[in-house]
């Protein structure tokens, strides 16, 4: 009989694709999500014994129960995003912490068979991470200052030891959890919420820090969906401060490979990994090449980008992780590039038609 899958968020971006990939290598799936199911999802497994999709919230108590069910292992995504910075503080309680907080509750009620929690947590935990100063070695700027950005007319974080210029370095697991914005603070909220609980509860956990995760399916609550609406119409998309700040761009089937490995690997006690490509790519960069091979419609101009130089509070200069961790203990490897991935990206969305006469 296949293992039980219960995967909370299970109906948006990151757990629809990964619950059409596990249902594709015979898991029997439950996703519980707020909204409804991917259409795709229920196209090509609606009336599938194997999949229950239940719409509800996490703070459902006889739901929960319900998704439990017989489940061995829980994919907990259930989360809220929008964007890092801008969320809704009290969105993002609700659905990170307040959430979470249900989930434990129902694992203490002890009716479950769970043995198994892989949990999405994000790179925003860290906040700026390691950087580099010739003369002062590795160091750990704080967030940065509107005021200071503003003093010094650099948005690049300065030594926090001597004022000097400092480069981005890849920041490893054991990097102190420095992220101050809403979202930052629910997640790490939510990681020791989820480590007291394996060892009150007593299940395995594996703890997934994501980079910036990108791909079909992706909603506007994200910003780079949100670009690539906009370019798709020829509008103009804003970049904040001047373009330069960097991201770890890793694509969503990238990640969901990371999770199946995660899931097949029977791992004891708590594990943390960062989830990227390793490597670092100036935002302008990506808009630019999205823009570039954005579909149109016909006779529509290509887009524009307005770089703003306003800087956006609370928001993370770059963002470099050390992914060695994750290949070296469960061999994996992000395989598909950015460009590669927008392009993959591109190509799923539907085509576009001549305007009409």
């Amino acid at each position: 009989m296949p293992q039980q899958i219960l995967i909370t968020g299970g109906t948006g971006f990151i757990g629809s694709h990964l619950a059409r990939k596990l249902l594709s290598l015979g898991y029997s799936v439950a996703v519980l999500g707020r909204r409804p199911a991917d259409s795709s999802l229920i196209d090509l497994h609606g009336g599938d014994p194997a999949l229950d999709v239940l719409i509800g919230d996490l703070s459902d108590g006889r739901l929960l129960d319900r998704a439990l069910g017989d489940a061995e292992t829980i994919f907990h995504k259930a989360s809220s995003y929008r964007d890092a910075t801008g969320s809704p503080i009290e969105d993002v309680l609700h659905s990170n912490i307040r959430g979470t907080q249900a989930l434990i509750a129902a694992l203490r009620r002890g009716k479950h068979r769970v043995r198994r929690i892989l949990f999405d947590s994000s790179i925003s935990v860290y906040g700026e991470g390691n950087y580099l100063c010739d003369r002062c070695g590795i160091v750990r700027p704080s967030v940065r200052s509107a005021r200071v950005v503003l003093e010094t007319q650099c948005f690049d974080p300065p030594c926090p030891n001597c004022s000097g210029r400092i480069q981005p370095q890849a920041t490893p697991e054991t990097a102190a959890l420095n992220g101050a914005s809403a979202y930052a603070r629910s997640k790490k909220t939510q990681e020791t919420l989820m480590q007291s609980a394996a060892r009150e509860v007593g299940f395995d956990l594996v703890i997934f820090r994501y980079a910036t995760v990108y791909g079909p399916g992706q909603t506007s609550s994200s910003p780079y969906a949100r670009f690539i609406d906009v370019l798709r119409t020829g509008g103009t998309v804003i970049v904040n401060e001047d373009g330069r700040q960097r991201r770890d761009f890793v694509y969503v089937d990238d990640v969901v490979r990371a999770n199946v490995i995660a899931l097949e690997r029977d791992t004891t006690g708590v594990h943390i990994y960062n989830v990227g490509t390793g490597m670092d790519t100036p935002l302008i960069e990506f808009v630019s090449y999205a823009r570039d091979f954005a579909p149109r419609q016909s006779g529509t101009p290509p887009g524009g980008i307005e770089v703003t130089g306003r800087m956006v509070a609370g928001d993370v200069r770059h963002c470099k992780i050390d992914c060695s961790l994750l290949e070296k203990e469960l061999g994996f490897k992000a395989e598909v590039s950015w460009k590669t991935g927008v392009h993959l990206w591109l190509a799923s969305l539907p085509a576009t038609t001549a305007s009409a006469p």
